[in-house]
């Protein structure tokens, strides 16, 4: 009796498969060590564009503050008007020309109606509404400007840095303010940078 066995002898197609897989498990674990590096390196993006953008907000935060910048001081009080100092504190010009643009809101307790009151007065005009104008600038505490002088008539000249503007803010006809109580002036400028002052 003779026995016969069918043994398998090496061929071209199992070297390919064999050397398919090894090419394949390459591919795969280069894909992988891609993929761990661009997640790494997108995380390192991220928290670096944060980090930026934090950075330049700040800047542009300190610029606009550096250019335009204003303080309120000294505040007066009579039955019909409240007088404020408003000090150039920044590094740009405020021209006369855009007064017209300028906000003053002022409030008050009011005696003719018995409770607080707040009322947006325009530049200049007399009005029974009410209005305010300048009634003198100072560099330092000097009276008078050499830089840029005013013009009220011509709407010349600017509001230097360093230089104050005394406003009067005429409250509108029929109403009488508590010199015994608090007042807020709020002067916004043509440019929207805004300031506040309680007294």
């Amino acid at each position: 009796m003779v026995f016969t066995a069918n043994i398998p002898l090496p061929s071209k197609e199992g070297g390919k498969v064999a050397g398919f897989a090894g090419l394949a498990a390459f591919v795969l674990a280069s894909f992988i060590l891609l993929w761990v590096n661009l997640i790494t390196l997108e995380e390192s993006y991220a928290n670096y564009s944060i980090e930026m953008e934090s950075i330049l907000k700040r800047i542009k935060l300190e610029a606009q503050t550096a250019k335009e910048a204003y303080a309120l001081s000294a505040i007066n009080k009579s039955l019909s008007t409240i007088s404020v100092n408003v000090t150039n504190v920044g590094a740009k010009s405020l021209p006369v020309k855009s007064f017209t643009y300028c906000d003053v809101v002022v409030a008050f307790f009011d005696l003719n109606i018995g409770s607080y009151s707040s009322y947006w007065l325009p530049y200049g005009k007399p009005s029974d509404r009410g209005y305010w104008y300048v009634a003198a600038i100072y560099t330092g505490a000097v009276l008078g400007e050499s830089i840029n002088p005013f013009n009220l008539t011509k709407l010349t000249g600017h509001l230097d840095p360093g230089e104050t503007m005394l406003i009067i803010a005429v409250v509108p006809q029929g109403s009488l303010v508590d010199v015994d109580s608090a007042v807020s002036v709020l002067f916004v400028s043509s440019s929207g940078v805004e300031v506040l002052e309680v007294g």
